[in-house]
């Protein structure tokens, strides 16, 4: 199947949207792991910040 057109645009979008989906859910975590805070300090500055995005 070859995209051109205005088909390209949508399906690119929705595939950087379902991507990135993951990365929101696994960031904090991540975070947590590298963090120099305690979990619950890295957990609230980091559902502050993505909540702001």
């Amino acid at each position: 199947m070859r995209l051109t057109g205005p088909h390209i645009l949508p399906v690119a979008m929705f595939r950087g949207t379902f991507a990135w989906s993951f990365v929101y859910v696994s960031l904090p975590f991540h975070i947590r792991a590298m963090g120099p805070l305690d979990a619950t300090a890295t957990l609230t500055w980091m559902g502050r910040a993505v909540a702001g995005a």
